[in-house]
Formats: structure tokens, C-alpha cells, sequence
């Protein structure tokens, strides 16, 4: 089953980038097109932009360079340079096959997926968004032209017809609230493939997005209308979800640079005393999975301070808690409350990875009553002394 998946994932990913460049490239079905076709066109490549910027920015400009006359191709935009595209579509291949590797062999895939979930960052805020910004500015100074050329009332848009830098000054930051939310939406399916030890997890969200991504170009072959139509609905899914989306990022991104720069080999417990972590259920004001520190009062209570979305004044909360257990864990420790008799026990705050191998250092700190294995360290710590304890007295043999 598996291997059949990846071989679907391969085969609707390589379609996609086929199928997906002449819709994605703003086509021009007609030599004049509408306002309306325009905005469409704008609509429908800031969120395919968004929902898969490596693959959207290559193909894109794969397209542009190929389909262009040799003479011009010095005067293309800067994302159809060979260097940019080739480069992109060689990580794909790259991240294509780690996930055909992770599904097989699943603690293989997660160096990958932290390199992933960077790479992520770096396409889609540092070459797809000034992409979709590059194709959009042309058509700020159009309206002045389509008045006459396309059929549309100057009535209709007389701020944009005498002054199109007002148009500017309008479109420029839907757009990119527009890019921004779209893109934390999908880029959470980054940090979720980070954090899952399935290998089947990242394959059904790659095929999902690659799934939407099919839809938008068969309804925007259709009609482009129904095509920004259907963008325009993920754009306000994703208005609904963004703070659990920022929440995911700020996750993703401090675990994934805990666990490349190693470092739980840089914690002084002499002189690092502040435990931080995320919140692992919504407790009075703070949601779930927010960025905080995790303290012990004077007088025996936890409590946990945060800022919402990182600048905004801190806030704190009392976590239901009479003492804690730290608990260890694969990829970092977890402050879960103790079990009474009126309240079982919970996971509180999963604590930086930074602190792994530091729990003596934590319940010191945060006056733990008791430090124990997840179940699933506990399996894998149980087998690997089963595995040495088996091949011990064959190595005694052979010598």
C-alpha cells in the first residue's frame, strides 16, 4: 500500500508541474482581458504561490523561460532564471524522495523534514512572495488603459484611473496578508510531517495539497472566476486559523533549530534556570501551543507566562497543577501534572528540545516529584538493550 502511494505521490507530482504552468504563469485567454480576469489571475496565483511555493516558483518559471523568445530571455523576470528553477526542482526531487525513503524507514525522514520545513520558510517568504509581488505590480498601472481597451467604465474604478499608485497603496498589502495567511496554513502540514513518526502522515498531506492544488487549475481552466472563487474560500479558512497556524510555526521553527544546531549540548544547568516550552492544552486565556516560560511561585503553584503572537504584553496563567512528573521523550521532555485522587494526570507544557537529556536539571528547577520514560523511549530503550544483550556473547564467539 505504501509503495503504491509513492508511486501515485511521484506520478501526480510530476503531472502537476506539467499541467500547472500554463494556468499558473497569468495566462492571458484573451488578447483583452477583463478587470475581473485580471484580478482572478492575481487571485489564483497568490494562493497556488502560497499553498506550494517550491513547486509553484519552478514551474513557473520554467515555463516563462522555455516559452519565450530567445532574443527577451535576457529581459525575463529574475524567478525564470535556469540557476533558480533548476535548483528548485533538483529540492524537490530531494524531498520527493525522502518521503519515499520515510515512509520505508521512518526515523530516517525526520533530518530531512527539518531541512523541509526551512526550506519552506526560505521559498515561500524570500522567493514566493516577491514573485507574486513582481507579476502584480505590471497591472497597478493598467486600469488608466483598460478603460478604453478592454470595455470597462472609467466610473467604475476613478481612483485607480487618476492615481494608480492608490491602487497600489490598496492592493499591495491584501496581497500579501492574503499570501501570508495561505502560506502559514499549508506550512503547518510542514511542521505536522516534522512531528509525526509516520511516514504515511507527510504522504496523505503532500497528496492533499497537491490535490488542491489540481482543483484550482481544473476550475480556473473552467472559468477563472470559479477558480478564485474556490481560492477565495481557503483564503478564509485560513483567516480563521491563523493564530493556530502562527502557534504551529513558532513550534516548528524552534524545534526544528533545537534539533540541527544540537542544542542540548550548549545547556549549562548551572546557569540556564528558565524552563520554556509550549502548552500542550488551552488553559483560561492562553490557546494551546503557546510559546512560554513555565515557573514555580513561592508558594507551590505553576504557572506559565506567554505573549500572544510574540510582541504583544505578557500574560500569565495558573496551570491546574498540584506537582509535576518530567516525563522523557524522544524529541524533548514534557512537564506533565501529578495524578490526585479528584484530578488525573495531564501534559501540561512540552518543554524545548534543547532539554533533552537535562531532566534531572528541570525537576530540580521546577521541584518534579518524578522523572519517567514515554512509553515509546521506554520501547525503544527496552529493544536496543535486547539487541545489544543478543549480539554480546555471538561478538564473544567470533573473538
Amino acid at each position: 500500500m505504501l509503495h503504491l502511494m509513492n508511486r501515485s505521490f511521484c506520478f501526480v507530482l510530476a503531472c502537476l508541474m506539467v499541467a500547472m504552468i500554463p494556468a499558473s504563469a497569468a495566462p492571458v485567454p484573451e488578447p483583452d482581458p477583463s478587470v475581473a480576469e485580471i484580478v482572478a489571475a492575481h487571485v489564483t496565483d497568490t494562493t497556488m504561490t502560497a499553498m506550494s511555493p517550491l513547486l509553484v516558483v519552478s514551474a513557473q518559471g520554467a515555463w516563462e523561460y522555455y516559452h519565450a523568445d530567445t532574443t527577451i530571455r535576457a529581459n525575463l523576470p529574475w524567478y525564470t532564471s535556469p540557476w533558480l528553477w533548476g535548483s528548485l526542482l533538483t529540492l524537490g526531487g530531494l524531498f520527493t524522495l525522502n518521503t519515499a525513503i520515510g515512509n520505508a524507514v521512518p526515523l530516517l525522514k525526520t533530518p530531512m523534514n527539518v531541512v523541509e520545513e526551512h526550506e519552506n520558510k526560505i521559498t515561500g517568504l524570500l522567493i514566493g512572495l516577491p514573485m507574486v509581488l513582481t507579476k502584480l505590480f505590471p497591472d497597478l498601472a493598467m486600469p488608466s488603459s483598460l478603460g478604453h481597451t478592454a470595455g470597462v467604465n472609467d466610473s467604475l474604478l476613478p481612483v485607480a484611473m487618476s492615481a494608480p499608485w492608490v491602487a497600489g497603496l490598496v492592493a499591495v498589502p491584501i496581497v500579501i496578508a492574503c499570501y501570508l495567511m495561505v502560506w502559514l496554513t499549508f506550512h503547518s502540514m510542514q511542521v505536522i510531517a516534522l512531528v509525526s513518526p509516520f511516514g504515511i502522515i507527510d504522504t496523505c498531506l503532500k497528496m492533499s495539497r497537491l490535490g488542491l492544488l489540481g482543483a484550482i487549475l481544473l476550475l480556473s481552466f473552467a472559468s477563472p472566476i470559479l477558480g478564485m472563487l474556490f481560492c477565495a474560500v481557503i483564503i478564509a479558512i485560513s483567516y480563521f486559523i491563523a493564530g493556530w497556524s502562527f502557534r504551529l510555526l513558532v513550534f516548528g521553527s524552534i524545534l526544528s533549530w533545537d534539533l540541527m544546531l544540537f542544542r542540548h549540548r550548549r545547556v549549562r544547568p548551572d546557569t540556564d534556570v528558565i524552563a520554556r516550552g509550549f502548552l500542550c492544552s488551552a488553559v483560561d486565556t492562553a490557546p494551546v501551543r503557546s510559546y512560554g516560560t513555565l515557573t514555580l511561585t513561592p508558594s507551590g503553584t505553576y504557572h506559565f507566562h506567554y505573549r500572544p503572537w510574540l510582541i504583544l504584553p505578557e500574560q500569565s496563567v495558573a496551570l491546574p497543577a498540584e506537582g509535576i512528573i518530567i516525563q522523557r521523550g524522544i524529541l524533548s521532555p514534557t512537564a506533565r501534572s501529578r495524578a490526585t485522587t479528584d484530578q488525573r494526570s495531564m501534559h501540561l507544557v512540552r518543554l524545548r528540545p534543547k532539554y533533552r537529556g537535562h531532566e534531572e536539571h528541570l525537576a530540580r528547577i521546577l521541584d518534579a516529584t518524578e522523572i519517567e520514560d514515554h512509553i515509546i523511549a521506554r520501547g525503544l530503550y527496552q529493544a536496543s538493550h535486547w539487541l545489544r544483550d543478543w549480539c554480546r556473547p555471538t561478538a564473544t564467539a567470533q573473538a
